[in-house]
């Protein structure tokens, strides 16, 4: 990735149905990109791995969007509202929904790859 493109992904701020990627130098803040999804962003925080963002919604839906332009990526629906934080290691983005369930994802594709049942919400990060 540019070294320019590497200070802008620094933060991002979820603001209930956007998230907005800002750049953060001296004495610098500004809005870089705003994706619209469609729902809720209430207690999902973003994780930024690889170039990428990935963040849940009450929509059921974990997107993934180019942290450099917030291009749409891809998208995942799970069973239940996606309130946790996505967490993302190895390839794999893993969250939890309020279905109960603890997903693993492929990151680059959002492909399912597995799925844990844990009979109660998941309201926290996996990790």
């Amino acid at each position: 990735m540019h070294k320019t493109h590497q200070k802008l992904i620094t933060t991002c701020l979820l603001i209930s149905s956007c998230i907005f990627l800002c750049g953060l130098g001296p004495c610098e803040k500004r809005k870089v990109w705003e994706y619209k999804t469609g729902g809720d962003i209430l207690y999902s925080n973003p994780a930024v791995s690889g170039g990428y963002v990935y963040a849940g919604n009450t929509n059921r839906k974990v997107y993934c969007l180019n942290a450099a332009t917030g291009a749409w990526v891809w998208e995942y629906e799970a069973g239940g509202s996606v309130e946790s934080s996505p967490a993302v290691s190895g390839g794999y983005v893993y969250v939890g929904s309020l279905d109960g369930k603890v997903y693993c994802l492929n990151a680059a594709t959002g492909a399912w790859v597995w799925e844990y049942e844990t009979g109660e919400d998941v309201w926290s990060s996996p990790a």
